[in-house]
């Protein structure tokens, strides 16, 4: 046989089976057979891949290769990837019928199908199959599927297989004529102009048949004849539908068009008629960039990104928000776009939202592809959209328009912080929406009851946002309402809800005349800190760092200090150097020329302390033999321990006598060997300069007779300042 003869006559007899209905003659009946893939060969009505999802998720479906002789299959160069083919109108599978689908494996493990029917082209239910593609890799095995009935649209995808043949068969024989309506429902989309739209109308029985169309909206859609006739069996004809644009009445439009047989009127088929008529008119193209009217997120939109010039499009910034100012549309209201997909994996989108207020915000659609798409406004008001993208792009709005510049902000989230402690460090916020589209000033004023505490003047720009920062501590305590007020120089007062705040002192205390160890940790605190400090010379230890803290010092000693740490001690000679740095838990002696007391105590924040510090051997420091002891807690000198010696206020060390005392917080010296000299004490600043700040002997205090204040014992006293007996006296 001529070969080139039989691929045509091969061919030929595809293209019968696929005209969609095959009859099969049995007397004057007929069954029919719905053919939708036949080899290498997919029917018409049908599309292959067309960037359709699968019905089972987000991804896209890639178009099965056509080109293997006797069968569709997998791209081999996208191994990974679901192929898929769909119905363009919704079929009709009645009772009886069954759709089998003939398919082979590509291998063992990996291969399987999917069979996805949906009522509106939208919610989709999967039917899947893998064990008998994996089963049947050399050879092609049939899946039946009966239980699939109604009028559903149809999508059949594969995961690594090929598939030989597709159809619907079986069913009741016709017994009369038999009206099939295609398509179903037409969807004109978003227009701009005329457009024009075919339904063929096919006698799938047996006999003639004729049939009446009706409009039921002739302002907005035309058909081109309200009857056809003589349509015999297996036959069709074909009518028009014509959309009618009216730049004068944009938004949607609808109809119904009713097909009625004549063999039973009750047979009538309806087709859901939709469009959109969309302004023509580009408002904004970016041809001068982003304009300062939009919102542009971190400044990430841009309109000369490569592959997408003259679009607004983030590049690979895919989190960055475009927002348009502020929009007013009339309900049923057009606003168009073109969209520009960058890439064709499923991370390329772009993503349109829109909200009546700038705080809830409803999604528009995901687009994946290129395309010009439209939005309808679906009640009269303002509107704001706002975009996200993965290198896509958005140009060419048109339809709606920019609202009236007006003064109007709106009140956001407020956050302010309902307890905390006299002279904490605290922060409120309140975001402040700019919707009018002008440039306002804006004071935010903090109030606790009626008493301002606080106020802060920002600039917001037009369809911006901002969150304005009160910063603020009280020095006393408070229970009561809290609340910001917000105004500017258009705009009236308005006032955040009030919150109820509890201001009151802080829990952690360092009391120099507390019997026990605090003992507790601490992060980020505010402490209050009762400690005396004379001028002259004092001594302290802290359970924290005091590095870099000079207006703490201050606080506690007044301008001016100096402090100290001990460094050597050398037969009674003790040495101390000028430090800026004081460590946690180390003891400091500290010159204050200019000390002041504090009753109340002193109030330190962002402190952290931690409970380790209380017991830290740093408390006690030793330098050849002579140990300078700091405390955390009162002590008392008794008899029984090993000599004590104190700082006086003018710089001396004097030793303790039987219940003397040293309050917490302060530092004392043990283990001082003085000579017959007596003591002293050098202070080395930090240009290395040494002070001496003078001998004093080791006076006993519970010694009996007459010392001068030096220390030497005298056997009678003139007019001056003695120790007698322990005690100073003054002799006149």
């Amino acid at each position: 046989m001529n070969k080139k003869l039989f691929q045509s006559g091969k061919s030929l007899l595809s293209k019968l089976c696929l005209t969609s209905l095959l009859l099969i003659g049995m007397g004057n009946t007929a069954w029919a057979d719905t053919v939708i893939v036949d080899g290498s060969t997919i029917a018409d009505g049908w599309t292959n891949g067309g960037g359709k999802k699968v019905p089972f998720g987000s991804t896209t479906c890639i178009p099965f290769i056509t080109s293997i002789e006797g069968q569709i299959g997998y791209n081999t160069n996208s191994a990974y990837a679901y192929c898929g083919i769909y119905s363009n109108d919704a079929i009709n599978i009645t009772e009886g019928q069954s759709i089998i689908i003939s398919v082979k494996g590509a291998n063992t493990t990996s291969s399987r199908c999917y069979v996805g029917y949906s009522s509106d082209n939208s919610t989709w239910t999967t039917k899947t199959f893998q064990n008998e593609p994996r089963a049947h890799t050399n050879d092609f095995t049939e899946i039946e599927i009966k239980d699939i009935v109604g009028t559903f649209y149809l999508q059949f995808v594969g995961y690594q297989v090929y598939i030989n043949s597709i159809k619907i068969t079986g069913g009741e024989a016709a017994t009369a004529p038999l009206l099939k309506i295609s398509p179903s429902t037409i969807d004109f989309g978003s227009l701009s102009a005329n457009a024009t739209q075919t339904i063929t109308v096919t006698n799938t029985g047996i006999g003639t048949m004729d049939v009446t169309i009706a409009n039921d909206n002739t302002t907005d859609f035309t058909v081109s004849t309200n009857e056809l006739t003589g349509i015999g069996a297996g036959d069709s004809k074909t009518f028009y539908v014509t959309f009618n644009y009216d730049a004068a009445n944009l938004g949607d439009k609808t109809a119904s068009i009713t097909v009625t047989p004549s063999y039973d009127a009750a047979d009538a088929k309806t087709i859901a008629v939709t469009a959109t008529a969309a302004d023509a008119a580009v408002w904004e193209d970016f041809s001068e960039g982003i304009p300062s009217t939009w919102y542009n997120q971190n400044g990430s939109w841009l309109t000369n990104v490569s592959g997408l010039n003259g679009m607004a499009s983030p590049g690979w910034m895919a989190s960055d928000i475009l927002r348009t100012p502020r929009l007013y549309a009339e309900a049923g209201e057009v606003i168009g776009y073109d969209v520009k997909i960058g890439g064709t994996t499923s991370s390329y989108i772009l993503k349109a939202q829109y909200s009546t207020d700038r705080e809830e915000w409803i999604d528009i659609a995901t687009y994946t592809t290129t395309d010009t798409y439209y939005f309808t406004a679906p009640s009269t008001g303002y509107y704001w959209l706002r975009f996200t993208a993965y290198s896509s792009g958005i140009d060419n709005f048109r339809g709606w328009s920019d609202a009236d510049i007006t003064h109007e902000i709106k009140l956001g989230t407020a956050t302010i912080p309902t307890e905390g402690t006299i002279f904490g460090k605290y922060t409120a916020n309140v975001d402040v929406m700019e919707l009018g589209g002008s440039e306002e000033n804006i004071t935010a004023e903090l109030y606790f009851g009626e008493t301002k505490v606080t106020e802060e003047t920002v600039t917001i720009g037009g369809n911006r946002d901002e969150t304005i920062t009160l910063t603020y501590d009280l020095t006393e305590a408070f229970s009561g309402d809290v609340y910001i007020k917000v105004s500017g120089d258009n705009i009236t007062a308005m006032e955040t809800d009030k919150v109820n705040v509890t201001i009151g002192d802080t829990e952690y205390i360092l009391d120099e005349n507390e019997e026990a160890v605090p003992a507790f940790d601490c992060s980020d605190a505010v402490v209050r800190i009762n400690y005396t400090a004379k001028k002259g010379w004092n001594s302290i230890i802290m359970p924290f760092s005091l590095t870099g803290k000079s207006d703490y010092m201050n606080s506690i000693f007044g301008e001016g200090w100096k402090a100290y740490e001990m460094t050597a001690y050398n037969n009674g000679e003790l040495t101390f150097e000028n430090k800026t740095s004081m460590r946690y838990s180390v003891p400091y002696i500290v010159y204050a020329p200019n000390a002041e007391t504090h009753p109340d105590g002193v109030y330190l924040t962002n402190i952290d302390i931690d409970s380790e510090e209380w017991t830290s051997s740093s408390i006690a420091q030793t330098k050849d033999g002579a140990t300078f002891q700091g405390t955390y807690v009162p002590k008392t000198y008794a008899d029984s321990e090993d000599a004590w010696y104190g700082l006086t206020q003018d710089g001396k060390i004097r030793k303790a006598g039987s219940g003397a005392s040293v309050k917490a917080f302060h530092a004392y010296f043990t283990g001082i060997s003085a000579p017959a000299s007596g003591a002293r004490l050098i202070v080395i600043e930090d240009d290395g300069e040494a002070t001496n700040l003078g001998f004093v002997q080791m006076v006993d205090p519970e010694a009996k007779g007459v010392y001068t204040l030096s220390g030497q014992k005298v056997e009678s006293a003139g007019k001056g300042i003695y120790i007698v007996n322990g005690k100073k006296v003054v002799i006149k």
